[in-house]
This record gives structure tokens, C-alpha cells and sequence, in this order.
């Protein structure tokens, strides 16, 4: 490998939003250690690095959000939300710019946010990030807030709202890094923010137009408590694979302003990877799409009306 090999794409890493740094360090940050050695034998070898959006938060950006935001020097491991598995993949940045400042290795450096399920194939998805434990809780229970935003007094949004792209467009955009950005160091804030985001109130809706009974809850403090205590009771298989243990992720607190910044590098690479399709993906259609995944992979019932839409 280290002969033929031109060019790398380390994707692998272990994910768990609850578990701490400490657990996360020999897979993601040793892994990473070893996939520079490589890069460095015979001959010099580019590194796209799949990060995470979630360093973001462990950036100084005292002078703006963008992606040339430097790393802080530091990182308090306290009890935020995925704290561990934020800062291994910020230590793995520290190691890739030493490599490239040390080494001239050209890296590319990809923060995406949530990976969602692939277009067109079918099953192809994954049950465990935070979107589809959602869905999967949602109809597992039938209930659902009867917003999961507000507005805020100055008139923005806010909210809980879809941040991602599917795998097929965002592995398309990364394949494309060895031509788009060959040499140096670069590095793509994976925000989709072309437009205002997809609020989790639309693909409600989307679960209720396929046929699958919701009842709403008035007060979303209301509905989480009340989700909470359902799931709790469900055998360990469905409740494993639901919000139960990722119930912070959903907290009122978390609500956030969406924000346009910081995502320059990553909105030239998709307008050249896939033009105006950044948020065109996330339809009725698609949601649709999701739920016959579900169903296909025996995780839900199929659809008791049949009133599935296909994603053209």
C-alpha cells in the first residue's frame, strides 16, 4: 500500500455521542496517527480527512466563524453534549496540520454534519445517528410536539432543523477533493446553508401524510417528558435504537439559531459538485423514502395506508 496508494480518504472512525474522550482516543486519534505514518512512507501521499461539524465548537473564533478558524490550543473535557467524541477528531486535526506544517502532506479536511440516507438505494442508511433515532421514536410512540421551533423575539426561526446531506452527495463532493483542492491545507465546514433549513416540523408533516398515526402534544416540554417515560418502557432492542439514551441532543436548551457562516470552502465544493442541488433532496418524497428504509430493514411496520410517495 504505501507503493501504490496515491492518495488517501480516512473515513473511518468510531462515532458515540455519550462515551468519553478517553474512548474514543486509541480508534480516532492513534487511527489517525497511523494513517499520517502511511502518507509519510515513499512517497508523500494527500489526506482527505472526514472530521466531524461538531469542531466547529473547539475553534477560536474570536474573529469570525469561518473555516480558517484555528483549533484552540485546549479543550475542557466537561459533561457537554459529545464532548469525547468532538475533541478526538479535534486532536486528529491538531496531528493532520502538524503533518502538513512538518511534512508539506497536502490535507483536506471535511467537517459534515448529519449524514443522511442515500437518494436512491434502498436500505441505505443509518439507524443510529440522531435524525433516525428520531424518526424511528416517533413512530414507535405516536406522538409528537406540536412545533419543534419558536419564534424567537427577533424574529428568526428557531428551532430543531435538518443540517446534512445524503451520503451519495456528500461521497461525490468528497471524491472530488483530489481535483478541486490537490495541494495544501483546506478545510470545508460541511453546513448545508444555501437556504433556510428544513425544520423537523416539515418531515412531521411528511410523517403524516404517509399514513402513520401522530398524536401532538401542545407543550414540547410536555412531549419529551412524556416520549421519555414511553421509551423507557419499551424491550431493550427498541429502545436502544430510539432517543432514550440521546434525550439531551433534544433538550429545549439546545434550540439553535440557524447561521450562514462559516461554510465558504464547502458551498464553492458542492456548487461545483452538484450545482443548486444542496437542499432540493430534503422532500416528501425523501422523507418517504426514509420510512420505506425503516420498513425494509424489519424496524417498523410497513406503511398501514400505502400512501408512500417515491423520490424521482
Amino acid at each position: 500500500l504505501r507503493i501504490i496508494v496515491g492518495s488517501i480518504c480516512h473515513c473511518a472512525a468510531f462515532v458515540n455521542h455519550l462515551l468519553a474522550y478517553q474512548d474514543a482516543f486509541y480508534p480516532n486519534v492513534v487511527g489517525t496517527a497511523e494513517i499520517i505514518r502511511l502518507a509519510m512512507t515513499c512517497k508523500k501521499k494527500p489526506i482527505s480527512f472526514i472530521s466531524t461539524v461538531g469542531v466547529q465548537s473547539l475553534t477560536d473564533r474570536s474573529r469570525g466563524d469561518m473555516e480558517s478558524a484555528p483549533l484552540l490550543s485546549s479543550v475542557r473535557l466537561d459533561d457537554s453534549y459529545a464532548i469525547g467524541y468532538f475533541a478526538s477528531k479535534w486532536a486528529c486535526e491538531h496531528l493532520l496540520q502538524a503533518a502538513h506544517g512538518e511534512a508539506g502532506i497536502p490535507i483536506r479536511v471535511m467537517r459534515p454534519s448529519l449524514i443522511m440516507p442515500d437518494r436512491h438505494l434502498a436500505g441505505e442508511m443509518n439507524r443510529d445517528d440522531i435524525l433516525s433515532r428520531l424518526i424511528y421514536s416517533i413512530l414507535l410512540i405516536g406522538v409528537v410536539p406540536q412545533t419543534f421551533g419558536s419564534i424567537s423575539p427577533a424574529q428568526y426561526e428557531r428551532g430543531f432543523h435538518v443540517d446534512g446531506l445524503p451520503i451519495d452527495m456528500l461521497s461525490d463532493a468528497i471524491v472530488a477533493l483530489d481535483e478541486i483542492s490537490p495541494g495544501g491545507f483546506s478545510i470545508f465546514n460541511g453546513n448545508n446553508l444555501r437556504g433556510n433549513l428544513p425544520s423537523l416540523d416539515s418531515m412531521v408533516a411528511w410523517i403524516d401524510s404517509a399514513g402513520y398515526p401522530l398524536n401532538r402534544i401542545q407543550d414540547y416540554e410536555v412531549w419529551l417528558d412524556r416520549i421519555g417515560k414511553d421509551l423507557s418502557s419499551l424491550p431493550h432492542t427498541q429502545k436502544s435504537r430510539s432517543i432514550h439514551n440521546v434525550m439531551e441532543a433534544y433538550k429545549a436548551e439546545m434550540l439553535a439559531e440557524p447561521t450562514a457562516s462559516g461554510s465558504a470552502n464547502f458551498q464553492r465544493l458542492l456548487a461545483q459538485v452538484h450545482k443548486d442541488e444542496s437542499l432540493s433532496f430534503f422532500s416528501e418524497s425523501y422523507i418517504h423514502k426514509y420510512l420505506r428504509d425503516f420498513s425494509s430493514l424489519g424496524l417498523i411496520e410497513p406503511c398501514p395506508n400505502n400512501r408512500l410517495t417515491t423520490y424521482a
